[in-house]
């Protein structure tokens, strides 16, 4: 992405995912239901409409994502949340060894 993209670099991406065995989709049956939720974490001080873009760029991502795989159930819920890291809070380091 570039500066007018809100600034991200991939070199400072980290990415996981974890997979539930037991779950519930408000009033729908598991075996019929599953889920993705994305939470992306992004340092704060971007702008609403570039947390907007990011929501809508991963939204459209996932939903292609999906609709290529076969899934075993009849409904995903997909949804997305932005949340913002502490600028002033949030410290990293890379350890060599």
């Amino acid at each position: 992405m570039s500066e007018s993209d809100g600034g991200f670099a991939i070199e400072g991406c980290k990415a996981r995912a974890l997979a539930f065995d037991k779950y519930f989709v408000g009033t729908l049956k598991q075996d019929s239901s599953s889920f993705i939720h994305v939470t992306l974490k992004i340092l704060s001080g971007r702008s609403q409409e570039i947390k907007k873009m990011l929501s809508d760029k991963i939204m459209i991502y996932i939903l292609k994502f999906v609709s290529e795989l076969k899934l075993d159930s009849k409904y995903c819920d997909v949804s997305v949340d932005i949340a913002d890291m502490e600028r002033e809070t949030y410290s990293k380091n890379r350890i060599n060894s």
